[in-house]
């Protein structure tokens, strides 16, 4: 074993000492030891205190909608904190599906409840899919502001089908979010990033079947999508096409030809 890694291992070590201290999750005691000159023990407990705080406000932004359907939620958030510490690097988004899954394993959620978690979850999945691909969420956004904008939906098939990158399925047990009554159940709904918002579609099992076509083979050209895809109607297609692109979860290039100018 190198030094170095000697090193990293040492500060992987203390990072699990110091982060549920420093989150106010473990006795400050634990980093007594590692405070730098003049720093004292009070003020490392207000620097928790305020950590503790905080992952609170921010739980509670990042699940206002979940709260709405669950009682004592505040005694759900607050147990939560006490058992489960933060992670050294944790992201809000992390943090909020770790609460969700505690929540799921704490309570029997009824399935009016289990929706809200499903589309929570959905909406962070989202999230961290941006965060984690920026490059291609910024790509996407910017070719479909352009698709939409340059009448690219009326100008024949010879374009490139671009997938959102940041998407995310959920399925929902009942109406309770699908503002439908009658709507069929289960219903399968897709997540994905539109310009600043998450934004939702209710998709039959045919339009699924060419999403997840797309994933597996995209981008494609609309004749390439024909040739591979198990729906028996070109023509049909280019309008599941149409319907999806004017919704965001999909995007259209230029021709091939026209790609590298526009780039």
């Amino acid at each position: 074993m190198t030094h170095q890694s000697e090193l990293d291992l040492a500060y992987r070590d203390e990072l699990r000492i110091w982060v549920p201290a420093l989150a106010g999750f473990r006795a400050e005691n634990s980093v007594c030891d590692a405070l730098a000159p003049g720093s004292t023990m009070a003020g490392l407990k207000l620097f928790a205190e305020g950590n503790l705080s905080k992952r609170r406000e921010k739980l509670h932004a990042q699940l206002e909608s979940v709260a709405e359907v669950f009682e004592d939620f505040e005694v759900d958030v607050s147990a939560y904190i006490r058992d489960v510490p933060s992670i050294a690097y944790d992201t809000t988004v992390s943090d909020g599906d770790r609460f969700l899954t505690w929540l799921e394993r704490m309570r029997e959620p009824t399935p009016r409840q289990q929706d809200y978690i499903a589309c929570q979850r959905a909406r962070l999945a989202v999230e961290s899919a941006a965060r984690a691909n920026r490059r291609g969420h910024r790509d996407f956004q910017e070719l479909w502001t352009f698709t939409r904008h340059a009448n690219v939906l009326d100008s024949g098939s010879d374009f490139w089908v671009h997938l959102n990158p940041s998407r995310a399925w959920s399925q929902f047990k009942t109406t309770a979010l699908l503002g439908d009554d009658e709507a069929a159940l289960p219903a399968d709904v897709l997540f994905f990033a539109a310009g600043e918002t998450i934004a939702t579609a209710v998709l039959e099992p045919e339009a699924r079947m060419l999403v997840e076509e797309l994933a597996a083979n995209g981008p494609v050209t609309l004749e390439q999508w024909a040739a591979l895809s198990r729906h028996p109607n070109p023509e049909e297609l280019l309008e599941v096409c149409r319907d999806l692109t004017r919704m965001g979860v999909l995007a259209l290039g230029l021709p091939v030809q026209l790609t590298a100018q526009a780039s």
